[in-house]
């Protein structure tokens, strides 16, 4: 009786982990799973942050049947966590406050340089849709004004 309740345990917590898995895959497209971030010149073995597990953006109150976007340059520490905003562009600062309240939730694998993890600056976009859906996607870590 104890191994068929050990197996139904195993088996719910495996559920648990793939859904959360695919879960995350949905917030980013493989293609734009890769933070594009610049490599330093010292880095002869690089690999890039990425995004490990997500918590969505809710779409801003303030914001509702509008459209606008965000793309916040945030700061990823050694350790995968998310350190803070150095910058951002966006269409109104309610959309800021919403990508920046789901980012700071967010855990990363950290960027790797020379086989050492590394902090890095990343950029994330967040396209608010006039239907509620919001999309994301990576980009480059530098932008200008």
């Amino acid at each position: 009786m104890n191994s068929i309740l050990n197996r139904c345990i195993a088996v719910s917590v495996a559920s648990v982990i793939v859904t959360t898995a695919f879960a995350a895959e949905n917030i980013f497209p493989k293609r734009n799973r890769t933070l594009l971030v610049k490599q330093p010149a010292e880095c002869t073995q690089w690999s890039a942050p990425l995004p490990q597990s997500q918590t969505r953006a809710d779409y801003p109150d303030d914001a509702r049947g509008l459209q606008g976007d965000a793309a916040l340059l945030l700061r990823i520490g050694a350790d995968g966590s998310y350190q803070g905003l150095i910058d951002f562009l966006a269409s109104d600062d309610a959309y800021v406050r919403a990508a920046e309240k789901a980012v700071k939730q967010w855990t990363f694998v950290p960027a790797q340089c020379n086989g050492a993890a590394i902090a890095s600056d990343a950029r994330v976009d967040f396209v608010f849709r006039r239907e509620g859906a919001i999309t994301y996607k990576t980009g480059v870590s530098s932008f200008t004004r």
